[in-house]
């Protein structure tokens, strides 16, 4: 099965597009938002798609809060849109559900996340974390990833573990 995962930002967005039988990285970047929306939800390789939902802290809201928000009800519109073609799940997940899946607390920061991440696939991969990227001419099961999309990836990696995907076909 393969998953996008997404991490919307206020200009741009981390994602991932994750093969879940053989758990690597087929492909991942930070793209601006709008490109994400019509190059991976306007044509739909996926058969699931994952997007993490900002949430207030406790504070009020602010501009970039308010921003992040607005792409990823567009982004979720667009993969519903896509979906209901297809019939393909389309999950939100709340980074502090990711937390508490990954780490355990939901007040953990993104560093905890990524580090206990990257564990989990050392462990199933049975490799070191060196190995988890690898190089170009010997690519690790997460060959390419850096900042935002080790959130999307956290969040697939969450939302499939809660039992959120569940394939329609």
């Amino acid at each position: 099965m393969n998953i996008l995962g997404i991490d919307p930002g206020t200009e741009k967005s981390g994602w991932v597009m994750w093969k879940s039988d053989t758990m690597s990285v087929i492909r991942s970047g930070i793209d601006p938002n709008q490109q994400i929306i019509n190059e991976h939800l306007d044509c739909p390789y996926w058969d699931a798609v994952v997007i993490e939902a900002p949430e207030p802290l406790g504070m009020p809201l602010g501009h970039d809060l308010l921003q992040a928000i607005q792409w990823q009800t567009r982004m979720v519109c667009a993969a519903e849109q896509a979906a209901g073609l297809y019939g393909e799940p389309v999950v939100q997940i709340k980074r502090s559900e990711v937390k508490l899946h990954t780490i355990g607390k939901r007040n953990g920061t993104d560093a905890e996340v990524n580090a206990s991440i990257r564990g989990f696939l050392c462990r199933h991969h049975d490799i070191t974390e060196k190995d988890l990227k690898g190089r170009k001419k010997s690519p690790g099961p997460c060959h390419g990833i850096k900042s935002h999309s080790w959130a999307a990836l956290a969040a697939v990696i969450a939302a499939g573990g809660l039992g959120h995907i569940v394939r329609n076909k």
